[in-house]
């Protein structure tokens, strides 16, 4: 219980932080959180993709596992201005298993499983070409992750194994909260079917640290919130500009974030090394 008030607190927090950036800054309102009206329409996205488990102590190899996974959400797409550039905002859940099973069961390396679900979102401005759209787009989920391993490092082998072991032994079995960063490319033809293939970066938590992960959630917010209020500004001036530099900063900040987390999971504070996880997936969107 205790856990799911702090992270209701941080998701709330993070919120009302991006909204004081749109309400100081940002001309016509856009905010990092998504209020969704009667504009909006309900989405079935399905994805498959190739995932690689990494930990920066780590000596044993993971196998590569395939991903599959369900969001299901509300979206809202519409024209921004009369020049052909539309802005699409998603919020959804997710459900989605990583396994062996979806890939090579005779992969080499270290064989797994895991579950994994959670909230999103994504948004981007995007091009419209007679009945297609092409956006660009950035994302964010807060996930929760259980891993199963099939393979424990055998520690009669050496120290570095017994280390190895010692690191999976806290996630093993376990559910974990996590974040990820998504970055890709949805292409709609009339509003109704959308090809999607994107590119995710997850980070895995061995604990919770709650006011280090909420110091590093808020500084990680407001440089996506500045580079919001620069595209606001990019809109108004080159509007057909708008669409990559909000693909490229945003997703930028954000990757380059997720390296740092890579050896501090609650950067820039002094953390432990997470597990982390990267997926290329491709996906099909229905939107009703």
């Amino acid at each position: 219980m205790k856990t799911k008030a702090v992270i209701f607190i941080i998701l709330l927090c993070s919120i009302t932080f991006s909204d004081m950036f749109a309400q100081k800054f940002n001309k016509k309102k856009f905010r990092v959180n998504v209020e969704f009206d009667e504009d909006t329409r309900p989405f079935m996205e399905l994805n498959y993709g190739l995932t690689n488990y990494k930990h920066k102590s780590f000596y044993d190899d993971f196998a590569k596992v395939g991903n599959a996974e369900i969001k299901l959400g509300r979206r809202y797409l519409d024209s921004w201005d009369d020049d052909g550039i539309t802005e699409m905002k998603d919020e959804y859940m997710f459900f989605g298993v990583n396994s062996l099973d979806l890939k090579d069961k005779n992969a080499t390396g270290l064989g797994s499983e895991m579950i994994n679900f959670g909230v999103g979102m994504k948004e981007g401005y995007g091009y419209e070409i007679g009945m297609v759209n092409i956006t660009p787009y950035f994302g964010g989920a807060f996930t929760w992750n259980k891993l199963n391993m099939k393979d424990m490092p055998d520690t009669s082998l050496g120290a570095l194994q017994q280390s190895d072991y010692k690191v999976l032994d806290r996630y093993n079995k376990s559910f974990r909260f996590g974040q990820r960063v998504e970055g890709g490319l949805s292409i709609g033809f009339n509003k109704t079917i959308f090809l999607d293939a994107s590119y995710q970066a997850n980070v895995v938590f061995p604990r919770f640290m709650t006011w280090k992960h909420f110091g590093s959630l808020l500084i990680e917010v407001a440089g996506i919130g500045i580079a919001d209020t620069f595209v606001e500004e990019i809109l108004d001036a080159s509007p057909e500009a708008a669409p990559i530099i909000n693909f490229v900063l945003k997703n930028g900040i954000a990757y380059g974030f997720y390296m740092l987390q890579k050896d501090k999971m609650n950067y820039p504070f002094n953390s432990e090394t997470p597990l982390t996880y990267e997926t290329f997936k491709v996906g099909l969107t229905f939107v009703f």
